[in-house]
């Protein structure tokens, strides 16, 4: 064993001779203490290779010879064994703290006698001390609630030196110790227990130089009995005559909100709602009774854990019947708060109070939450430390309205067909047109993940350009870094046209004026339009007549009071109406936009608008009326009233004689024209003449 050096190994007998040996020795000794305290002149090996017991080298108790196989032999002397017996008690088994509320004292008494192996020791022993008050908290790193000093509190153990009569007078050695308890005493339950730990002085051992000491006077302590006892004392408490409070604490809560602390309106299922927006500072009403019989509820405590959403702020509202109730955060963590409810909280006592509490950004993006609470009592209690659930349902009132407009209620179209070959700037294919969309929220609350479903009319069932759109545009004192219309430039701008602000509505009509057709006037246009056939383009799934790009315009987090606008900018292609509705008065084109809130809590008020359309009247400069078919019986009434009405002529120019022939024409006579005098005379004889 260790290396070579040896040791030696000692057991004690049982009692019982059938069990033989503890299996535990009872003592160790090693050859490497003995080299490395240089004891010896060499350093020896193989200790324990011979062993001789049984031998009495001074006279007084079998000695142990130990050899070795370093021409070494080492001689252990035996010393005397004493039996401790101690005890230790106190002056009051009981302690009142109402009676002395302030530091109350009495005594703890330690008392000692032995007995010895072999009887013929009988010298006075050396024994030290140690008595802690309050162990079991000590041990769990608790403040004590005694103290051996009146002015220091925190002298919980103490330590004595106390010499033991000889065993032949039958006597016992005691010493007194006055004990204080503190007077801030929260467990009044669990009784306070005093723990006494016993050793022979340390003082009390042989000089190692000298090797000849008797060694009667160095006694040690049996290991085989406790050298430890202990004591109790109870706190006084009004629990009846076995001491053992029986509580009958009873809590409900309910979530209110800060307008006259009103409970939360449930659903349809009964779940209380948080409507954000309408309701912003909320909290939690709790009332806690223990109504008779129940006994004191000592150390009683609600812990309410929260959800990090939710933070600590204080209590409302408190009503009191022989209680208190002070609330602290735990650990620094505002969603951690313990409540104490007093020490005790007696028999018919009762609190109502309103946990007030604050919210942070979270709260808008969730569902819902939950609140833990717990009552807790060193008393016996039913139901003791278990949680009951407070759930509520988050719900964010919004008020989100779009309006859409546009830049020209009527668009005219003329002039002469361009191929998209020949396009190679906007006012190539056609007059400017802008449907802006304006979004506001006027709720009380901002709103976050808002999208607006744009849906325009790109092209016409044969694929020509309807209206081109150049770009979208989001601008508004809403407006953030992180609003961006994701539109498909692949689909609605692959020509990389770019809209040029100052060739507007103007350059269009002079353009229109120089091809050799007259543009129509927009005013009289706007007052009477043309009769003529019409038709509706709108982005509609049924909608043969148009097809339509979808994308999102993505605006974050659309904070109260705040407003965004959507611009979409596009050319009215010139060409595809001179193609597919020659000949039609007015077509009307219709974009529309949707407001979306990717978020499930989101509930809106009566007042929200979330969608809208815009439209542009396309108007012809040419209008041909439309060829209308007549009816037959029309042509057939038509006919034979012409021909009766020849019948009549016919008729009535017979009986006038118009149709009979005069063969006497009589005498001729050559007209002449004379001069005449006047004006009037010459008109006189104009007259005759025809």
């Amino acid at each position: 064993a260790d290396d070579g050096a040896g040791a030696v190994y000692i057991y004690h007998g049982n009692p019982d001779p059938n069990l033989g040996v503890y299996v535990k020795p009872a003592q160790i000794i090693r050859a490497k203490d003995l080299n490395e305290a240089h004891t010896l002149e060499r350093n020896i090996s193989s200790f324990g290779y011979s062993v001789a017991g049984g031998l009495d080298m001074d006279l007084n108790y079998p000695d142990l010879l130990v050899g070795s196989l370093s021409d070494v032999a080492v001689l252990y002397r035996s010393r005397p064994i004493v039996n401790v017996l101690a005890s230790i008690t106190t002056s009051e088994r009981t302690i009142n703290l109402i009676k002395e509320p302030f530091h109350p004292r009495f005594n703890t008494t330690v008392c000692m006698n032995y007995t010895s192996t072999p009887n013929s020791f009988n010298e006075p022993v050396n024994m030290e001390f140690t008595v802690r008050i309050d162990i079991e908290r000590l041990e769990n790193e608790l403040r004590s609630r005694g103290t051996f000093s009146s002015t220091d509190l925190q002298q919980d153990t103490i330590t004595k030196n106390i010499t033991l009569l000889p065993q032949s007078s039958g006597q016992s050695a005691c010493k007194t110790l006055p004990v204080y308890i503190s007077h801030d005493v929260q467990d009044k339950l669990s009784p306070i227990i005093f723990d006494l730990t016993f050793d022979v002085s340390k003082q009390d051992t042989p000089d190692i130089a000298d090797v000849l000491a008797p060694l009667s006077r160095f006694p040690i302590l049996n290991k085989q009995i406790a050298n430890n006892s202990t004591t109790g004392v109870n706190i006084s408490k009004d629990c009846g005559p076995d001491e053992i409070c029986r509580s009958k604490i009873k809590m409900n809560a309910f979530h209110v909100v800060l307008k006259d602390w009103e409970s939360l309106s449930p659903d349809s299922l009964g779940v209380p709602t948080l409507m954000l927006g309408t309701e912003e500072e909320i909290g939690l009403r709790v009332n806690i009774a223990n109504p008779y019989p129940g006994e004191d509820a000592h150390q009683a405590k609600l812990r309410i854990y929260l959800p990090p959403m939710l933070q600590y702020v204080g209590l409302a509202e408190v009503n009191l019947t022989s209680a208190n109730i002070l609330c602290t955060i735990v650990d620094n963590n505002a969603s951690f708060v313990e409540c104490s409810l007093g020490n005790p909280f007696e028999t018919d006592s009762f609190i109502s109070a309103i946990i007030i509490l604050e919210n942070d950004a979270t709260l808008y993006t969730s569902n819902g939450f939950a609140v833990q609470m717990q009552i807790l009592t060193s008393s016996l209690q039913p139901g003791h430390d278990m949680n009951v659930t407070y759930v509520a349902q988050v719900r964010v009132q919004a008020q989100i309205t779009i309006d859409g407009y546009t830049s020209a209620d009527q668009i005219p179209f003329g002039g002469k067909v361009v191929g998209e070959s020949a396009v190679h700037k906007p006012q190539d294919a056609g007059l400017y047109v802008t449907h802006s969309y304006e979004i506001t929220n006027s709720g009380t609350s901002a709103i976050d993940s808002v999208y607006v479903n744009i849906s325009w009319p790109q092209v016409i069932h044969n694929g020509k350009w309807l209206l081109y759109l150049l770009d979208a545009q989001v601008s508004g004192p809403g407006a953030t870094n992180e609003t961006i219309c994701n539109v498909p430039t692949e689909l609605t701008n692959p020509l990389k046209l770019k809209y040029q602000p100052l060739l507007s509505t103007p350059t269009r009509r002079k353009r229109q004026a120089q091809s050799g057709i007259e543009p129509m006037d927009k005013t009289a246009a706007s007052v009477s339009p043309p009769t003529s056939a019409s038709k509706i383009l709108k982005c509609d799934d049924s909608d043969e007549l148009a097809r339509c790009v979808h994308f999102l315009c993505y605006l974050g987090t659309l904070e109260t009071q705040r407003k965004v606008d959507i611009n979409l900018r596009a050319v009215v292609w010139n060409s595809t109406f001179l193609e597919e509705y020659k000949g039609m008065g007015e077509v009307r084109v219709f974009s529309n936009a949707e407001v979306v809130v990717s978020r499930s809590n989101v509930q809106y008020s009566v007042s929200s608008i979330r969608f809208d359309e815009v439209s542009t009247s396309i108007l012809s400069e040419q209008v041909i009326p439309p060829q209308q078919e007549v009816k037959l019986w029309i042509i057939v009434v038509a006919t034979l009233a012409g021909v009766i009405l020849l019948v009549l002529i016919v008729l009535l120019l017979w009986k006038c004689g118009f149709f009979k022939r005069r063969r006497d024409f009589g005498d001729y006579h050559k007209a002449r024209r004379h001069k005449q005098a006047s004006k009037k005379a010459d008109e006189t004889t104009e007259g005759m003449l025809y």
